[in-house]
């Protein structure tokens, strides 16, 4: 009951002060203002107790790709994240999709811009032990492969995965932190 009045609680902060003026990111611009809370807003209204189950804290890196018309192309979570996070994030950012446009109109078909977004968690059940996969998450925070390696390096990204790509800043799915 106390996670609920929580949850309710700051929907009712992001809603009155949240301002829908579109946000430009170098060569896009978001129309519904903040991604970064619409994001938040749309984890939020998805949060349910299977996720707590999961028993979980690490951190998601979320690529894609805003094409010139709009739509998100290239969604990838790095490898580390459990598949039921993983398929919410990407749920998450695919629901962008025609929320966004070029700032230049004029070559708005050849406008691609890459993002990452990390996703820090922490998804515990009462009673139950939580696992930190923080360091393992970081380690392959920029393998979209979603192929396991056999050996435990890091994974080394080349430079057309980072090359003309915005990091932006954290948002926070999860247990409530006290």
């Amino acid at each position: 009951m106390k996670k609920i009045l929580v949850s309710v609680f700051i929907l009712f902060l992001f809603k009155t002060g949240y301002s829908q003026k579109p946000t430009s990111y170098q060569s896009v611009t978001f129309l519904k203002g903040d991604f970064n809370y619409y994001i938040s807003n749309y984890l939020l209204q998805k949060q349910d107790r299977k996720y707590d189950s999961l028993c979980i804290r690490s951190c998601a890196f979320i690529s894609f790709v805003v094409t010139g018309n709009g739509s998100i192309d290239s969604i990838a979570c790095n490898i580390s994240t459990p598949k039921l996070l993983s398929d919410l994030f990407i749920a998450a950012i695919a629901s962008t999709t025609g929320l966004w446009k070029a700032v230049d109109q004029t070559n708005s078909k050849k406008i691609g811009q890459r993002f990452i977004l990390p996703i820090a968690y922490l998804l515990s059940t009462a009673g139950k032990a939580v696992v930190d996969r923080t360091h393992e998450s970081v380690m392959t925070m920029l393998d979209f492969s979603m192929t396991p390696k056999l050996d435990k390096l890091p994974f080394v990204a080349n430079n057309l995965m980072v090359n003309n790509c915005i990091l932006l800043s954290p948002v926070y799915f999860g247990s409530p932190i006290y």
